[in-house]
């Protein structure tokens, strides 16, 4: 069977998830009896930067509710990756999670997740040179392996040369660096050097000592000045809302008029959407997603590497969603400085989340094509453009709660953090 009809038999039915599920030892088993502590094991499998103490010094004092540990139960019984139910019990108990999760993030150590940082940096032509010919010996002795291998070149990738640095213990932890200038033409100024990386594999101290390494080699001159005014190009801040089907995971944002869904979602052919997107895919954008469906569907080779899932007492993978804020200044016209990175978009600024209870004033076939494409995407298939862009009146009043102060602070402390380990790394 060629590999793209793996891939449609496992996005069809999910059937193939227990042989995906024996690639990996480390899936969490999680009961209404141990869940605090699944949760933070879950947290930290999939947010290293973020210590255990961090997550249980938020987590521990705020234990959840009586109606929420009997939703969370449900959750726990009816766990199905693939399948989502509209009963008006499953979309009560369902709902009620979300809000939890928005309302009291402390209680589901909901520390925001730094899934992406792409940085470039102004060098001069000979520091470049320098870099990429010391790397090797840099990290000599150190825990990075460097790889000459260049992965393969995206559009628009005009550098001359890469080199990737990997954790010895963890070779899916990548920091990748990008040298040099390639372009013919060129209208604006490009810093020569690019470092693109996903901190949340990391622990600050392993990003730490790589950025002490570099500054160390001193091939980068006025380190810390240069670190400081690199320019951000990309960073994504995500949350995983756990026991949260993605189709019922209803974003707007309701001035943004573009919605759509992954671009493989029609030849899917599945029931229920995975991935849907909230504003322009080639600018500052959201994007939520089925994080186990995402995991199920890597192909063997890759499935054995995975991170780890939460799996319930019969072996089934919970639902969890992942929300994104996918930030690029640069594709919006603006600049963000690495010494800002703190200050960037706030992860539910303009965001409105709405209550399951929305779908009850569907019908029967309504209801199937909102779970199948998901809610904003199908209603604005129904409206003319003028009434979806009104769309707000109509649904504000099942918008839900967000603790938008809390999720700032998480924010604003882990970039910080980052930040400070780049521009001021210590061994």
């Amino acid at each position: 069977m060629k590999n793209n009809q793996i891939k449609s038999a496992i996005n069809s039915t999910m059937f193939n998830s227990y042989k995906y599920l024996d690639n990996s030892n480390n899936d969490i088993h999680i009961t209404i009896d141990n869940y605090l502590e699944a949760v933070i094991q879950y947290r930290i499998s999939h947010n290293k930067f973020v210590s255990k103490a961090m997550h249980q010094r938020l987590a521990e004092h705020t234990a959840l509710n009586v109606m929420d540990t009997k939703a969370l139960k449900y959750a726990l019984q009816h766990a199905t990756v693939g399948t989502v139910t509209d009963s008006i019990k499953g979309l009560h108990f369902q709902s009620r999670l979300l809000e939890s999760q928005l309302a009291n993030p402390q209680a589901w150590a909901c520390y925001p997740i730094i899934d992406k940082l792409h940085i470039t940096v102004d060098v001069a032509e000979d520091e470049i040179d320098d870099l990429y010919s010391q790397s090797p010996s840099i990290f000599d002795n150190s825990q990075f392996k460097c790889s000459k291998t260049k992965p393969k070149r995206q559009n628009g990738q005009f550098y001359r040369d890469v080199l990737t640095f990997s954790l010895k213990t963890d070779k899916t932890a990548q920091i990748r660096m990008f040298f040099g200038d390639y372009a013919k033409k060129r209208k604006t100024k490009h810093n020569k050097l690019r470092i693109e990386f996903i901190p949340a594999r990391f622990t600050p101290k392993q990003i730490s000592e790589f950025f002490y390494l570099l500054k160390r080699s001193k091939c980068i001159k006025d380190y810390k000045t240069k670190m400081k005014g690199a320019n951000v190009t990309r960073c994504d801040i995500a949350i995983d809302f756990l026991c949260v089907p993605t189709p019922l995971m209803i974003v707007d944002k309701p001035k943004v008029k573009h919605f759509s869904n992954h671009s493989e979602h029609e030849n899917k052919g599945m029931r229920f959407v995975q991935t849907m997107y909230i504003g322009n895919q080639g600018d500052s954008h959201i994007v939520v997603y089925s994080k186990p469906e995402k995991l199920l569907e890597l192909l063997p080779h890759k499935a054995k590497y995975r991170l780890p899932m939460l799996i319930n007492e019969d072996g089934n993978p919970l639902e969890v969603t992942r929300f994104e804020n996918v930030y690029r200044p640069q594709q919006s016209g603006s600049t963000r400085l690495l010494q800002d990175l703190h200050k960037m978009s706030r992860l539910f600024k303009s965001v409105e989340i709405y209550r399951h209870d929305i779908l009850g004033n569907l019908d029967e076939a309504e209801r199937k094509l909102a779970l199948r494409d998901g809610l904003m995407v199908y209603l604005k298939g129904e409206y003319d453009e003028a009434a979806f862009m009104a769309r707000s009146d109509m649904l504000k009043h099942h918008a839900m709660y967000i603790n938008r102060k809390a999720f700032k602070s998480m924010q604003e402390k882990v970039l910080r953090k980052l930040r400070k380990c780049i521009i001021s790394p210590k061994a």
